[in-house]
């Protein structure tokens, strides 16, 4: 069935299968990332797969669900796109690791003991994760500069607030993340 462009359904996917996310790996903030025209957010917004978990446990003699709000969204990015931020997140690690990101941008553990550390980037804000660091108590601290969130993160929160993912009501400000090696891991917090 063709669209409005005269292209068919088909013929978008096979198209949207090269899509990436493009532009440099910090970006520019002047063109490239993702571009896709009507027809093309269409189908793209229509393969994008939302799963609801249920599981019934017994709470006070009445049955919930105590997976009620726990979501996958899939199909959201492409295995091009994917791999576009991979190498964006490397790109910010190897920038951290030789000193060109903003002091609490980046961090990693001083001493890796193994299965328990991860390397931490932080945009927008910084979060102080230790009891006490120079005085600041754990939780987000205000006045440290760290740097803003990049043009190719801010484009996948478009999308994702642009394609439900993301309520538009909670659009994000700042970003952490964190980068693990095999078998290591933070333990389940809030």
């Amino acid at each position: 069935m063709p669209l409005a462009a005269g292209r068919s359904v088909d013929k978008i996917s096979e198209e949207l299968k090269s899509l990436s996310l493009r532009g440099p790996a910090g970006g520019s903030g002047r063109g490239g990332g993702i571009l896709l025209d009507e027809d093309d957010k269409a189908v793209r917004f229509a393969n994008v797969r939302k799963n609801d978990f249920k599981h019934l446990e017994r709470v006070k003699g009445r049955l919930i669900n105590i997976l009620d709000g726990l979501e996958l969204h899939t199909g959201v990015f492409s295995a091009a796109e994917q791999g576009r931020i991979v190498d964006c997140v490397n790109d910010f690690q190897e920038k951290g690791r030789k000193g060109q990101l903003r002091e609490r941008t980046y961090s990693e553990p001083r001493k890796w003991m193994r299965g328990k550390g991860r390397v931490t980037i932080q945009f927008s804000s910084c979060y102080n994760y230790a009891m006490v660091s120079n005085g600041n108590p754990l939780g987000i601290i205000r006045d440290e500069k760290v740097d803003p969130i990049p043009p190719l993160l801010k484009q996948m929160i478009k999308r994702m607030v642009a394609w439900h993912v993301l309520p538009s009501s909670c659009i994000p400000n700042s970003c952490i993340v964190n980068i693990y090696d095999n078998d290591d891991c933070i333990p389940p917090h809030i």
